[in-house]
C-alpha cells in the first residue's frame, strides 16, 4: 500500500487560469510522490541505491530532506524593512553550505523570485556526495526549470537530476534547460 500526496502546483496553475493569468503554463506537471506504507520515506528509483534509501521527500521549497535542500530565493529588488540589505543576498548567505560560483552567477542573471534545489546523499563515512543543483523560477512561474548543474564525476548524478526534476520543476517554455558541469561541488 502506498500513500500519495496532492501536489499544490496543479491548483496554482488552475487558480491562475481562473483569474485570467494565461501567460505561461507548464508542459509537464509535477509527479505526485509515492511513500512507503508508514509514510516516512518517498519511494524513488534513480538507480543509485544510497540516494534512493536516504530520500525522505523530494519537493518544492522550502524543504530540508534526507537528500535535498530546497530554498526559495527572493526577487533581486527586495530589501529589508530598513532598506539596508538585499533579501536575495540574505537568502544566499544563509544557504547551508557553500554554493559553486557557477550557480551563484546564474542566480544573479535572473531578477525574478527563484527556487534552488541541491541534491546529495551521504556516504557511510558521513561525507556528502553532491550530485548537483537545479535552479528554477519561483511559484509565480510554476517552478519552470532554468538550469541544471551536475557536480563531480559520479556517472549517476545526471540520471539522479533527471529523476528528481519530475518532482520539483516543470519544463521551461523555451525548451530544455541547459546542463552545466561543475567539477568541484559542495
Amino acid at each position: 500500500m502506498s500513500i500519495t500526496v496532492a501536489h499544490p502546483l496543479r491548483e496554482l496553475v488552475e487558480a491562475r487560469r481562473g483569474n485570467g493569468w494565461t501567460a505561461w503554463t507548464p508542459r509537464r506537471e509535477l509527479v505526485r510522490p509515492t511513500f512507503t506504507p508508514d509514510g516516512r520515506r518517498q519511494l524513488i528509483d534513480t538507480g543509485n541505491r544510497d540516494f534512493d534509501r536516504q530520500t525522505t521527500c523530494i519537493g518544492l521549497p522550502n524543504l530540508f530532506g534526507g537528500t535535498q535542500i530546497a530554498i526559495a530565493i527572493r526577487a533581486a529588488g527586495k530589501r529589508t524593512s530598513d532598506g539596508q540589505r538585499s533579501l536575495r543576498e540574505w537568502d544566499l548567505e544563509h544557504y547551508p553550505g557553500t554554493l559553486p560560483a557557477e550557480v551563484v552567477a546564474e542566480i544573479h542573471r535572473h531578477p525574478e523570485p527563484l527556487a534552488l534545489h541541491k541534491f546529495f546523499h551521504t556516504r557511510p563515512d558521513k561525507e556528502p556526495v553532491v550530485h548537483g543543483y537545479i535552479l528554477s523560477y519561483g511559484r509565480e512561474r510554476a517552478y519552470a526549470e532554468i538550469a541544471r548543474f551536475v557536480c563531480g564525476r559520479d556517472p549517476d548524478s545526471e540520471r539522479i537530476l533527471d529523476v528528481v526534476s519530475q518532482y520539483c520543476v516543470t519544463d521551461p517554455a523555451s525548451g530544455p534547460a541547459p546542463i552545466h558541469r561543475i567539477t568541484a561541488g559542495s
